[in-house]
């Protein structure tokens, strides 16, 4: 009972009382700084009492790592459920390292998990990062397991089977201290018990990003060619054939519908039919443009490799698949970073849902790609 001082780790006010009441707070008021004042939100107060606060928060929520004064009366501390609950999930960088830690936007998560730079999966109970020549799984109470895979390197974006036995990667046969060899890029499936793995046939050149079905042996990928450009592809691994070839399709991010019907190609922000390739939907122009209601200005400075862009990175289909969260690259005043919105899959409903996250752009190439790796369950 009394006061408490916490830091949130981003999300709207709401989210506060189930967060801290997990650590035995029934939360009365919570107060936080904002342009130069203190200001207050009164736990399950009508919508008037609150609604000057909202106002002063940039899209409705309490930006990560913004310190905020607890005012509880004494709870029960219930026992933390040792489970990944639903909702959207994020890596939260630093401004001093590219680790970052694993953040929930709805609230607190029941241990602190902290991420190698090489991206992340959920799929179940089962979470994976990479990092260097090791899969990491882990559970939602921080245990966690490291299979190391002689024979490959760098590997990162890794990406579960549905039942959580493989992991697909991007990785490279070449060992970090033959600077001169090509890198070689490739996808590769790997058994997390046995340690055993296949490399999926490609091209001559690099390929990147894998991202497994919600059902079945299909394995999204991408790529990169000097002569054929960027292609997007979709691999059966047990019938050892390619499905579909998208050309000027793909990139570093993509993600798959939760019913394997939808592929979401963030670089071009399009929607394709995973079987036919048709596009379903061209959100770019319009996420684009919403910016400007917001306040906000994509970020011109770091804006990729070779200028390539930085608003929208990386995203994810919503459970139902009605909505996409995705982050970008923005400038909100004087200050740049990053930020998650949400979007309708028809373009409607543009919103913030995190305030502007702070971090070093040379940590991703100049944000040529995501930092923060969204991902809805």
């Amino acid at each position: 009972a009394g006061l408490g001082i916490v830091l949130w780790g981003g999300g709207p006010p709401s989210a506060v009382a189930a967060a801290v009441a997990a650590k035995g707070c029934t939360l009365q008021s919570l107060w936080i700084t904002s342009g130069g004042q203190i200001t207050g939100y009164v736990a399950g107060a009508p919508g008037f009492v609150n609604d000057a606060f909202v106002a002063r928060l940039a899209g409705g929520v309490i930006a990560p790592q913004t310190p905020i004064v607890l005012v509880c009366t004494a709870g029960t501390t219930p026992a933390v459920s040792a489970t990944f609950p639903a909702g959207i999930y994020y890596r939260l960088p630093g401004l001093s390292s590219p680790q970052a830690t694993l953040t929930r936007v709805e609230g607190a998560l029941p241990s602190t998990i902290l991420l190698a730079p090489g991206g992340f999966d959920l799929r179940g109970q089962t979470l994976a990062y990479t990092d260097g020549s090791q899969v990491t799984l882990a559970t939602a109470d921080g245990a966690s397991r490291s299979v190391q895979v002689d024979g490959l390197y760098s590997l990162a974006r890794p990406s579960l089977s549905p039942d959580g036995n493989r992991v697909a990667v991007q990785a490279t046969r070449t060992p970090p201290q033959a600077a001169s060899a090509p890198l070689n890029l490739g996808i590769f499936v790997i058994d997390v018990t046995t340690k055993t793995f296949v490399e999926l046939p490609g091209t001559p050149d690099n390929e990147e990003s894998p991202e497994w079905f919600p059902t079945g042996d299909r394995v999204l990928y991408s790529s990169f060619s000097p002569t054929a450009g960027v292609n997007l592809h979709v691999y059966d691994v047990a019938a050892r054939r390619e499905v579909l070839t998208l050309p000027d399709g793909g990139a570093l991010h993509m993600a798959v519908s939760a019913d394997g019907q939808r592929i979401l190609d963030m670089w071009r922000f399009r929607i394709y039919d995973a079987n036919t390739g048709a596009v379903q939907a061209d959100l770019l122009a319009g996420v684009r443009a919403s910016l400007t209601a917001l306040g906000l200005t994509m970020d011109a400075v770091h804006n990729g490799r070779d200028g390539r862009g930085s608003f929208p990175l990386d995203g994810a289909f919503s459970p139902d698949g009605r909505t996409i969260v995705f982050d970008g690259a923005v400038v909100q005043g004087t200050r740049s970073g990053l930020m998650l919105f949400t979007v309708g899959v028809d373009g409607t409903g543009f919103r913030a849902i995190s305030g502007l996250i702070e971090t070093d752009a040379a940590f991703t190439n100049n944000f040529n790609y995501s930092p923060l790796n969204p991902l809805w369950r």
